[in-house]
């Protein structure tokens, strides 16, 4: 461990003291500054399928963003960038490039001033698959599990990460069959369960996980999810699925049993805009938030703990910057901000979320990204300088 690793760890150790016991006040004080207590702050990395480049943001704790660095290439062999996302510690993002078939992955400095937040290219991966749509990774970090989309595959793809490099290594061997054009998945909050949604057939297949190998086994392959499903969330608490259905324009509702089965909710589903393309949750489990492409629109729902049940919230839809787009989604740790990107205009928003109504107000300026940036992904840090 070098020098500076040990004064930056010092220095958080005091940080912490300082808060917890004599209620000081311990932050950065430059101009990237959480000011007052120590705050998570985040990086946010949007990626742009039409040009094949990520832009980099510092998130500032008012909701106002700074560039990092200048947008770079998602790197040789890739095209199409459909998805990102960071790894459970911070230290690597990675990007779903769906008409190259691969996945690439990009070291982020946490510490360097000058630099923090910026990535370097680090790494390609074949992705076992084709039309690969989405990448998620396990709570502990060292599994990964690929969305091939097209029906020349249709398949999940499983992969291992090497937490100190990055790097991931894609089982060319195993790989698991899925309905008609898997498009997305995601992983339970305890990392037992994936869930798959299968656009082509208009499903969800369900399968438990083993956390050591990765290997999946069957629990249902084929729960009814709407009509041509896209994108689902699962409730933090892990008891709830919402799956989004732009091909009936509504939100479909599930539980989730200790065994991982699916049961609808009463009634199973709440309707969205046209043209729905992404859903969110955020990390405390009150809000729900859909992009509707087709309005131009954000809607917002309120969460029942106890049932599962969405409601929208007063105001919704809200509308998008016109000529926007909207598309991707995202929200930080803090459940504080919605980031949401324009399609059509190749821009990025900030909503401030309001916690005990979940109305958004758009904060800042318009933030300046590539050609069709449909994937977004906020990396929290906790970090002292």
């Amino acid at each position: 461990m070098n020098s500076k690793m040990i004064f930056h760890m010092l220095v958080l150790l005091f940080c912490v003291v300082s808060v917890s016991v004599f209620n000081v006040g311990c932050g950065k004080s430059d101009g990237h500054a959480n000011s007052g207590t120590l705050n998570s702050y985040n990086f946010v990395y949007f990626g742009n399928l039409g040009s094949s480049t990520i832009n980099s943001y510092f998130l500032k704790s008012d909701g106002s963003v700074t560039s990092v660095t200048n947008t770079i290439s998602t790197g040789a062999g890739t095209s199409n960038i459909s998805s990102l996302i960071g790894s459970p510690d911070g230290k690597f993002l990675y990007a779903t490039n769906k008409s190259s078939n691969n996945i690439s992955w990009y070291s982020i400095d946490p510490l360097t001033a000058a630099t923090e937040g910026s990535i370097a290219y680090s790494g390609l991966a074949d992705s076992n698959g084709s039309g690969s749509s989405a990448t998620k990774i396990h709570p502990n970090g060292n599994l990964c599990f690929i969305a091939n989309s097209t029906s020349v595959t249709n398949n999940i793809s499983i992969c291992t990460i090497n937490k100190d490099t990055g790097e991931m290594t894609v089982d060319e061997d195993t790989f698991f069959t899925a309905r008609t054009n898997p498009t997305n998945l995601v992983i339970s909050p305890d990392g037992r369960f994936l869930f798959v949604v299968n656009r082509g057939t208009s499903d969800i297949s369900s399968f438990s996980i083993n956390s050591v190998t990765g290997s999946l086994n069957a629990i249902d392959l084929s729960v009814s999810a709407g009509t041509n499903p896209e994108d689902l969330v699962i409730h933090p608490g892990g008891r709830f699925l919402y799956t989004l259905s732009p091909g009936s324009n509504s939100v479909i509702m599930h539980s989730i049993s200790t065994s991982g089965a699916l049961a609808p909710l009463s009634p199973v589903s709440v309707a969205t805009g046209a043209g729905a393309k992404k859903i969110v949750i955020t990390p405390n489990g009150k809000y729900v938030f859909v992009s509707n492409n087709t309005d131009n629109t954000i809607s917002g729902y309120s969460v029942n703990s106890t049932n599962g049940q969405l409601t929208a919230i007063a105001g919704s839809p809200i509308a998008g910057v016109v000529g926007a787009g909207v598309y991707a989604l995202a929200v930080t740790l803090e459940s504080q901000f919605l980031v949401v990107t324009g399609d059509t205009n190749g821009k990025g928003y900030v909503y401030a979320i309001d916690d005990g109504t979940g109305a958004l107000t758009m904060v800042g300026s318009e933030i300046a990204l590539g050609a069709n940036p449909r994937a977004v992904s906020i990396v929290p840090l906790s970090a002292v300088e």
